[in-house]
Protein backbone atom coordinates (compact mmCIF):
# COMPACT_ATOMS: atom_id res chain seq x y z
CA UNK A 1 0.00 0.00 0.00
CA UNK A 2 0.84 3.50 -0.69
CA UNK A 3 -1.53 5.36 1.69
CA UNK A 4 -3.21 4.30 4.92
CA UNK A 5 -5.42 6.70 7.11
CA UNK A 6 -8.16 7.20 9.34
CA UNK A 7 -11.18 8.82 10.17
CA UNK A 8 -13.67 8.87 12.60
CA UNK A 9 -17.61 8.11 11.99
CA UNK A 10 -20.36 7.30 14.49
CA UNK A 11 -21.47 4.01 14.40
CA UNK A 12 -24.41 1.83 15.12
CA UNK A 13 -26.35 3.12 18.15
CA UNK A 14 -24.92 6.30 17.88
CA UNK A 15 -21.04 5.48 19.26
CA UNK A 16 -17.72 6.89 18.09
CA UNK A 17 -15.78 4.61 15.93
CA UNK A 18 -13.11 4.94 13.97
CA UNK A 19 -11.96 3.25 10.22
CA UNK A 20 -9.58 3.23 8.40
CA UNK A 21 -8.65 3.32 4.58
CA UNK A 22 -5.94 2.05 2.22
CA UNK A 23 -4.85 3.08 -1.24
CA UNK A 24 -2.64 1.22 -3.26
CA UNK A 25 -1.72 3.64 -5.93
CA UNK A 26 -0.87 7.33 -5.50
CA UNK A 27 -4.25 7.97 -7.88
CA UNK A 28 -6.36 6.62 -4.90
CA UNK A 29 -4.85 9.43 -2.66
CA UNK A 30 -5.26 12.06 -4.52
CA UNK A 31 -9.25 11.40 -4.98
CA UNK A 32 -8.36 10.75 -1.20
CA UNK A 33 -7.38 14.39 -0.88
CA UNK A 34 -9.43 16.32 -3.43
CA UNK A 35 -10.94 19.30 -2.56
CA UNK A 36 -14.59 19.86 -1.79
CA UNK A 37 -15.30 21.21 -5.60
CA UNK A 38 -13.90 18.56 -7.08
CA UNK A 39 -15.58 15.77 -4.86
CA UNK A 40 -18.52 17.39 -5.52
CA UNK A 41 -18.30 17.06 -9.35
CA UNK A 42 -17.32 13.28 -9.03
CA UNK A 43 -20.18 12.25 -6.80
CA UNK A 44 -22.57 14.23 -9.26
CA UNK A 45 -20.89 12.58 -12.43
CA UNK A 46 -20.90 8.97 -10.91
CA UNK A 47 -24.73 9.22 -8.86
CA UNK A 48 -27.72 8.85 -11.27
CA UNK A 49 -30.22 11.57 -10.18
CA UNK A 50 -33.33 10.39 -8.01
CA UNK A 51 -36.77 10.18 -9.20
CA UNK A 52 -37.86 11.55 -6.40
CA UNK A 53 -35.06 14.85 -6.81
CA UNK A 54 -33.77 13.90 -3.18
CA UNK A 55 -30.02 13.55 -2.83
CA UNK A 56 -28.51 9.50 -3.98
CA UNK A 57 -26.47 9.45 -0.70
CA UNK A 58 -25.83 11.07 2.48
CA UNK A 59 -22.64 12.48 1.67
CA UNK A 60 -20.86 15.48 -0.03
CA UNK A 61 -18.15 17.40 -0.50
CA UNK A 62 -18.02 19.05 2.82
CA UNK A 63 -18.50 15.97 4.46
CA UNK A 64 -15.71 13.88 2.84
CA UNK A 65 -13.40 16.46 3.64
CA UNK A 66 -14.09 16.66 6.79
CA UNK A 67 -12.39 12.90 6.98
CA UNK A 68 -9.31 13.63 5.39
CA UNK A 69 -6.80 14.57 8.15
CA UNK A 70 -6.84 11.80 11.09
CA UNK A 71 -8.29 13.07 14.04
CA UNK A 72 -5.95 14.61 17.32
CA UNK A 73 -6.14 11.04 19.11
CA UNK A 74 -4.23 9.07 16.96
CA UNK A 75 -1.52 12.10 16.90
CA UNK A 76 -1.56 11.30 20.64
CA UNK A 77 -1.34 7.65 20.85
CA UNK A 78 1.34 7.73 17.94
CA UNK A 79 3.02 9.80 20.44
CA UNK A 80 2.90 8.04 23.22
CA UNK A 81 5.72 6.00 21.73
CA UNK A 82 9.05 4.70 23.03
CA UNK A 83 11.51 6.36 22.31
CA UNK A 84 9.27 9.04 20.98
CA UNK A 85 9.00 9.41 17.28
CA UNK A 86 11.08 12.76 16.15
CA UNK A 87 8.18 14.09 14.51
CA UNK A 88 6.25 14.43 17.49
CA UNK A 89 9.20 17.02 19.17
CA UNK A 90 9.72 18.68 15.46
CA UNK A 91 6.36 19.05 14.00
CA UNK A 92 4.41 19.31 16.22
CA UNK A 93 4.28 23.55 16.47
CA UNK A 94 7.58 25.79 16.61
CA UNK A 95 9.30 26.10 19.40
CA UNK A 96 8.94 29.31 20.96
CA UNK A 97 12.54 29.04 22.08
CA UNK A 98 14.02 29.19 18.85
CA UNK A 99 14.58 33.39 17.38
CA UNK A 100 12.48 33.58 14.03
CA UNK A 101 14.20 35.68 11.74
CA UNK A 102 10.85 38.08 10.29
CA UNK A 103 11.12 38.87 6.54
CA UNK A 104 11.68 42.90 7.61
CA UNK A 105 15.56 41.20 8.22
CA UNK A 106 16.34 40.02 4.80
CA UNK A 107 16.35 42.26 1.03
CA UNK A 108 16.59 40.95 -2.43
CA UNK A 109 19.38 41.71 -4.75
CA UNK A 110 20.98 39.98 -7.68
CA UNK A 111 23.14 36.85 -6.56
CA UNK A 112 26.32 37.51 -5.02
CA UNK A 113 27.13 33.93 -6.90
CA UNK A 114 27.15 35.06 -11.01
CA UNK A 115 25.31 36.66 -13.68
CA UNK A 116 23.59 33.72 -14.91
CA UNK A 117 22.09 32.62 -11.33
CA UNK A 118 19.02 35.88 -11.36
CA UNK A 119 18.25 37.07 -7.68
CA UNK A 120 18.83 36.36 -4.04
CA UNK A 121 18.08 36.44 -0.71
CA UNK A 122 20.36 38.23 1.66
CA UNK A 123 20.43 38.83 5.83
CA UNK A 124 19.93 42.76 6.40
CA UNK A 125 21.08 42.14 10.24
CA UNK A 126 23.29 39.17 11.49
CA UNK A 127 21.41 36.29 11.84
CA UNK A 128 22.17 33.77 14.72
CA UNK A 129 22.46 29.80 14.15
CA UNK A 130 19.40 28.06 14.51
CA UNK A 131 16.90 31.05 13.69
CA UNK A 132 13.74 30.50 11.91
CA UNK A 133 13.37 31.81 8.50
CA UNK A 134 10.48 33.95 7.90
CA UNK A 135 8.53 31.42 9.98
CA UNK A 136 5.66 33.95 9.74
CA UNK A 137 4.89 33.76 5.95
CA UNK A 138 6.55 30.00 5.44
CA UNK A 139 3.60 28.38 6.83
CA UNK A 140 1.39 30.39 4.27
CA UNK A 141 2.52 28.56 0.73
CA UNK A 142 0.76 28.83 -2.62
CA UNK A 143 -0.45 25.36 -3.55
CA UNK A 144 -0.85 23.86 -6.67
CA UNK A 145 -2.82 20.70 -5.74
CA UNK A 146 -2.41 17.54 -8.30
CA UNK A 147 -5.77 18.18 -9.78
CA UNK A 148 -4.64 21.79 -10.20
CA UNK A 149 -1.26 21.32 -11.17
CA UNK A 150 -2.82 18.84 -13.61
CA UNK A 151 -5.48 21.05 -15.05
CA UNK A 152 -3.14 23.82 -16.23
CA UNK A 153 -0.72 21.74 -17.65
CA UNK A 154 -3.74 20.03 -19.92
CA UNK A 155 -5.13 23.09 -20.53
CA UNK A 156 -1.90 24.87 -21.56
CA UNK A 157 -0.69 22.15 -24.07
CA UNK A 158 -4.58 22.28 -25.68
CA UNK A 159 -3.76 26.02 -26.25
CA UNK A 160 -0.64 25.06 -27.53
CA UNK A 161 -1.81 22.34 -29.95
CA UNK A 162 -4.89 24.82 -30.82
CA UNK A 163 -2.43 27.45 -31.34
CA UNK A 164 -4.50 30.23 -29.13
CA UNK A 165 -2.60 33.28 -28.17
CA UNK A 166 -4.14 32.89 -24.35
CA UNK A 167 -1.44 29.97 -23.96
CA UNK A 168 1.19 32.38 -23.13
CA UNK A 169 -0.85 33.77 -20.42
CA UNK A 170 -1.25 30.81 -18.43
CA UNK A 171 2.69 29.94 -19.15
CA UNK A 172 3.19 32.67 -17.51
CA UNK A 173 1.38 30.72 -14.45
CA UNK A 174 3.38 27.36 -14.89
CA UNK A 175 6.61 29.04 -15.38
CA UNK A 176 6.02 30.54 -11.66
CA UNK A 177 4.83 27.07 -10.42
CA UNK A 178 7.58 25.22 -12.06
CA UNK A 179 10.14 28.04 -11.93
CA UNK A 180 10.14 29.44 -8.00
CA UNK A 181 8.02 26.34 -6.67
CA UNK A 182 9.14 22.77 -5.90
CA UNK A 183 7.25 18.90 -6.51
CA UNK A 184 5.37 17.42 -3.73
CA UNK A 185 4.00 13.63 -3.59
CA UNK A 186 2.21 14.00 -0.27
CA UNK A 187 -1.06 14.59 -1.90
CA UNK A 188 -1.08 12.01 -3.94
CA UNK A 189 0.08 12.85 -7.69
CA UNK A 190 2.28 15.43 -8.64
CA UNK A 191 1.70 18.58 -6.93
CA UNK A 192 3.75 21.88 -6.56
CA UNK A 193 4.28 24.57 -3.38
CA UNK A 194 5.85 28.09 -3.99
CA UNK A 195 6.97 30.00 -1.12
CA UNK A 196 4.74 33.17 -0.81
CA UNK A 197 6.99 35.31 0.86
CA UNK A 198 10.92 36.58 -0.79
CA UNK A 199 11.76 33.66 0.69
CA UNK A 200 11.10 31.85 -2.87
CA UNK A 201 14.16 34.02 -4.20
CA UNK A 202 16.31 31.63 -1.88
CA UNK A 203 18.75 30.06 -4.91
CA UNK A 204 20.89 26.60 -3.98
CA UNK A 205 23.85 26.60 -2.12
CA UNK A 206 26.32 24.83 -4.36
CA UNK A 207 28.87 22.03 -2.78
CA UNK A 208 27.41 21.90 0.21
CA UNK A 209 27.51 25.76 1.02
CA UNK A 210 23.87 25.99 1.91
CA UNK A 211 22.70 28.47 5.04
CA UNK A 212 19.86 26.69 6.28
CA UNK A 213 18.56 22.96 6.69
CA UNK A 214 14.27 21.85 7.40
CA UNK A 215 13.66 22.27 11.14
CA UNK A 216 13.74 18.38 11.39
CA UNK A 217 16.97 17.83 10.40
CA UNK A 218 20.28 18.35 12.41
CA UNK A 219 21.54 21.82 11.85
CA UNK A 220 25.26 20.27 13.11
CA UNK A 221 25.15 17.33 10.62
CA UNK A 222 26.76 17.61 6.66
CA UNK A 223 24.35 16.54 4.38
CA UNK A 224 24.77 15.17 1.17
CA UNK A 225 25.01 17.96 -2.25
CA UNK A 226 24.84 18.11 -5.81
CA UNK A 227 28.74 17.16 -5.48
CA UNK A 228 28.54 14.18 -3.17
CA UNK A 229 24.99 12.60 -3.88
CA UNK A 230 25.16 9.29 -5.80
CA UNK A 231 22.59 10.47 -8.58
CA UNK A 232 21.79 6.57 -8.72
CA UNK A 233 20.53 6.30 -5.11
CA UNK A 234 18.52 8.83 -3.24
CA UNK A 235 18.77 9.00 0.42
CA UNK A 236 15.33 9.65 1.25
CA UNK A 237 16.19 6.86 4.09
CA UNK A 238 17.99 10.00 5.65
CA UNK A 239 14.29 11.77 6.03
CA UNK A 240 13.36 9.14 7.78
CA UNK A 241 9.55 10.30 7.31
CA UNK A 242 7.37 7.27 6.89
CA UNK A 243 5.53 7.35 3.91
CA UNK A 244 2.72 5.12 4.45
CA UNK A 245 0.99 6.60 7.99
CA UNK A 246 1.89 8.91 10.23
CA UNK A 247 -0.66 10.71 12.17
CA UNK A 248 1.44 13.82 12.76
CA UNK A 249 2.33 14.50 9.35
CA UNK A 250 -0.66 13.59 7.74
CA UNK A 251 -2.53 16.54 10.08
CA UNK A 252 0.47 19.14 9.11
CA UNK A 253 0.89 17.91 5.06
CA UNK A 254 1.32 21.44 4.32
CA UNK A 255 3.66 22.33 6.70
CA UNK A 256 5.68 19.37 6.08
CA UNK A 257 5.56 20.28 2.16
CA UNK A 258 6.89 23.83 2.61
CA UNK A 259 9.40 22.61 5.00
CA UNK A 260 10.37 25.40 7.43
CA UNK A 261 14.33 26.46 7.51
CA UNK A 262 16.40 26.53 10.14
CA UNK A 263 19.89 28.31 9.99
CA UNK A 264 22.33 26.04 10.11
CA UNK A 265 24.91 28.55 11.52
CA UNK A 266 25.50 32.37 11.80
CA UNK A 267 24.68 34.46 9.09
CA UNK A 268 26.39 37.87 8.54
CA UNK A 269 24.90 41.02 7.62
CA UNK A 270 24.64 41.53 3.86
CA UNK A 271 25.36 37.54 3.53
CA UNK A 272 23.43 35.80 0.90
CA UNK A 273 21.71 32.55 2.04
CA UNK A 274 21.58 29.23 0.13
CA UNK A 275 19.18 26.15 0.55
CA UNK A 276 20.07 22.78 -0.38
CA UNK A 277 17.46 22.14 -3.23
CA UNK A 278 17.94 18.27 -2.96
CA UNK A 279 16.13 18.38 0.62
CA UNK A 280 12.73 18.87 -1.42
CA UNK A 281 13.29 15.69 -3.94
CA UNK A 282 10.60 13.40 -2.47
CA UNK A 283 10.80 11.16 -5.29
CA UNK A 284 13.18 8.30 -6.48
CA UNK A 285 12.52 8.67 -9.92
CA UNK A 286 13.17 12.86 -9.60
CA UNK A 287 16.70 12.29 -7.74
CA UNK A 288 18.91 11.53 -10.69
CA UNK A 289 17.92 14.30 -12.91
CA UNK A 290 17.78 16.94 -10.12
CA UNK A 291 21.40 15.73 -9.06
CA UNK A 292 22.48 16.15 -12.73
CA UNK A 293 20.38 19.11 -13.32
CA UNK A 294 22.30 21.15 -10.05
CA UNK A 295 25.72 19.84 -10.64
CA UNK A 296 24.95 21.26 -14.63
CA UNK A 297 23.92 24.41 -13.02
CA UNK A 298 26.66 24.96 -10.27
CA UNK A 299 29.01 24.27 -13.62
CA UNK A 300 27.60 27.28 -15.43
CA UNK A 301 26.79 24.54 -18.14
CA UNK A 302 22.99 25.28 -17.61
CA UNK A 303 20.80 27.64 -15.90
CA UNK A 304 17.26 27.65 -14.24
CA UNK A 305 14.24 28.27 -15.63
CA UNK A 306 13.88 31.78 -14.13
CA UNK A 307 16.75 33.12 -15.25
CA UNK A 308 16.30 31.17 -19.07
CA UNK A 309 12.26 32.87 -18.72
CA UNK A 310 13.87 36.25 -17.89
CA UNK A 311 16.27 36.27 -20.28
CA UNK A 312 13.66 35.77 -22.99
CA UNK A 313 11.62 38.44 -21.50
CA UNK A 314 14.34 41.17 -21.52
Amino acid sequence: FVFFSTLQSKGPLNRPQSNVVFCKDYECEENWYANEAAINVRIRKQILRTKSGLPAVDVDGASMSSHQRPPKAWETVFCRRKPTPFECDSLRGFDPMLPNADANKFSIKMSSIGDNVGRGVFAKVDIPKGSYIMQEIGVHPIQFPPITANLIESTLDFMKKSELPQASDLEIITNYMYGYGYQSYTLGETGHFVDSGISTFTNHGCNGTYTQVPVFKKPDKAYFSEATADPNEAPFEDRALNPIFNPVIDRRLEHVCTLSQCTSRDIKKDEELFENYLFFTQSSSDWGETVRMLNAQCSGEEVGLVVEVDKKSS
